[in-house]
């Protein structure tokens, strides 16, 4: 298996203005640029990602690659959005030697829509301090995987708007819904990806990433909600 991947995470001089605007990562749109890419080995490209911090919030900015000119996704159930259309990720945990399985900390935020309105969902398969109310089994006729903790992440902020090519959608993460302390020199298990849907925007066909290329289960809503620490690339703050 290849190496997974690492990358330098910028230090942002001032905070983004989520506002669905390109004006602030102009990196994305230049592909000389070199960013988080998520592409295949034979060079299809999906996405191109750019990554900045501050003492408050992770920063992400997503060009997808995308024949629809605007993030789509019909689902109806926030918990399930990853099977029902468009939608973009972070996984992000504690780096560590031996990540075969996930623990307190790790973490998904999923970005989509619902309806109308922009939506993260925080995905911990381990959190020690949920509430009952947010834990959900991800089933499927032959297995089910418990998560402790899925619920909106409301403090999130996105915004997503279409571009040439595809669609733009920047997020501002805060450290404190992570449950991290960024500090320079800090190493993160890590990884970015996109879903993409059909035509229709009602199901989720693709599923691409930077680091774990292990994504082609499309047909099973536990082993697509699950998480993959030993997959994951690695993030070091500036």
């Amino acid at each position: 298996m290849d190496e997974c991947p690492s990358v330098l995470i910028a230090r942002a001089a001032t905070p983004a203005d989520i506002s669905g605007k390109t004006d602030e990562w102009a990196e994305l749109l230049d592909d000389k640029a070199k960013l988080l890419e998520i592409r295949e080995a034979d060079g299809k490209a999906y996405a191109r990602v750019q990554a900045r911090y501050d003492a408050d919030n992770l920063y992400l900015g997503y060009r997808v690659m995308s024949p629809r000119g605007q993030m789509k996704n019909a689902g109806q159930d926030d918990r399930l959005l990853f099977k029902t259309g468009d939608a973009v990720d972070l996984m992000i945990g504690q780096n560590r030697e031996n990540a075969a399985t996930a623990i307190a900390g790790d973490t998904r935020i999923l970005l989509s829509m619902l309806g109308k309105e922009p939506i993260a969902i925080l995905n911990q398969k381990v959190a020690p301090n949920a509430a009952a109310k947010e834990q959900f089994n991800f089933s499927s006729p032959w297995r089910t995987i418990p998560f402790a903790r899925v619920a909106k992440a409301n403090a999130v902020k996105m915004a997503t708007s279409g571009i040439g090519g595809g669609y733009f959608v920047e997020a501002a993460i805060p450290w404190s819904t992570l449950g991290i302390a960024p500090r320079a020199g800090l190493q993160l298990k890590g990884d970015v990806g996109v879903l993409f849907a059909d035509v229709g925007g009602t199901q989720t066909i693709a599923r691409q990433y930077w680091s774990n290329k292990a994504t082609g289960l499309v047909n099973d809503v536990p082993g697509e909600a699950d998480l993959a620490p030993n997959l994951w690339g690695t993030f070091v703050l500036e």
